[in-house]
């Protein structure tokens, strides 16, 4: 296992790539399960609504291409079955921002004060996923983390309003420790308890300068069983799984991306890939 990068950014935004070829599915946060997915006037809403018109056209055809809008958010995961192209397809002149696969949920109240601690909050957060290949000992392999997200500053950089907090061991180090979380080592245990002391001290229910966001989710995409994928302009965050955000197969490239923030990870993220145009961050 190895320690990996806090989070990848991109060189450049407005470089033309293959990945803006024509799609054969549109997912849009506008959109409309109800549509065709099959044109960027008529996109799908999310993934779970496209999921069987994706399936049955990457079966048949051995692979599929997906575009997701600019600027729209899907808190979701995928699963495919076949070689997968997925990038950000843009309209309407926005030519910058990507899409975003967010795997955290907001926890902005049901924080309790931790018995015999001075600074230490606690919830019991449900997880989706968490589970198969790739999940073990969440809490040490596999991380439900938890990021304080600074809204005024999101306003103007929204990557850097995305403070990953610090992981400690143990609640003593958790209540002596500024900014940190810290969860127990369990196995298949949902919900899940985690502990956290913010950065000022003071409590995370309806605070007025940060959100406190947890991961919930495990894997934007699990294409760890296909070969061949190409993902492009895509931001992703927030997801859990200790064999990576994008776990995939031989072959596999990543282009314009961007991961994270992450101050920590195990093991290879997308084992056997090939890696183009990425900048590297680490603290």
């Amino acid at each position: 296992m190895k320690s990996v990068l806090l989070f990848i950014t991109l060189l450049f935004f407005n470089y033309y790539s293959s990945a803006q070829d024509a799609y054969n599915f549109y997912i849009s946060n506008t959109g409309n399960d109800a549509n065709s997915g099959q044109s960027k006037a008529f996109p799908k809403k999310t993934i779970a609504g496209a999921f069987t018109a994706i399936s049955n056209f990457g079966t048949v055809n051995g692979g599929v291409k997906i575009g997701f809008k600019s600027g729209s958010i899907f808190n979701e995961t995928f699963y495919p079955h076949f070689p997968l192209q997925a990038g950000t397809y843009f309209d309407n002149g926005n030519s910058k921002s990507f899409a975003i696969f967010n795997g955290t949920d907001i926890f902005d109240n049901g924080w309790i004060r931790t018995d015999s601690t001075a600074k230490i909050f606690q919830q019991d957060i449900p997880l989706s996923g968490f589970s198969g290949y790739g999940i073990n000992n969440v809490g040490s392999y596999s991380m439900v983390y938890v990021f304080e997200v600074d809204k005024i500053l999101e306003r103007t950089a929204p990557i850097t309003a995305r403070k990953l907090l610090k992981f400690v061991t143990n609640l003593q180090q958790a209540d002596t420790t500024p900014g940190c979380f810290y969860e127990p080592v369990t196995v298949a245990i949902n919900p899940k308890t985690i502990y956290i002391h913010t950065s000022d001290g003071s409590s995370p229910n309806n605070n007025s300068r940060y959100r406190y966001e947890v991961s919930v989710r495990d894997r934007a995409f699990n294409s760890t069983y296909q070969e061949n994928n190409h993902f492009e302009r895509l931001w992703i965050r927030g997801y859990g799984a200790g064999n990576g955000m994008i776990p995939a197969g031989a072959n596999t490239t990543f282009n314009r991306m961007i991961f994270g923030p992450w101050r920590r990870h195990t093991s290879s993220w997308a084992k056997g890939c090939f890696y183009q145009q990425f900048t590297f961050f680490t603290l």
